[in-house]
């Protein structure tokens, strides 16, 4: 199985009642990576992100902020 290769703060969203893409497969890709945070989002349609927007933009400024202090801490 080829490993994949995190090099930052990774967060994998996945919506819960996805057809295509099972919850469990998020989960998977999430224990994969080292450090990766899984969130979910449940009760919201395929489009989750104009529905549930407040906490879509939390969680991206939250993975930017993450981002952000890796890379000062390596500066």
């Amino acid at each position: 199985m080829h490993r994949p290769v995190a090099v930052g703060p990774v967060d994998v969203a996945q919506r819960v009642e996805a057809l295509t893409v099972d919850v469990e497969r998020g989960r998977a890709i999430a224990a994969a990576l080292p450090g990766a945070e899984l969130t979910t989002y449940e009760g919201a349609g395929h489009n989750y992100i104009v529905p549930m927007k407040d906490r879509v933009n939390a969680q991206l400024l939250d993975l930017f902020s993450r981002v952000e202090q890796q890379v000062s801490a390596t500066a």
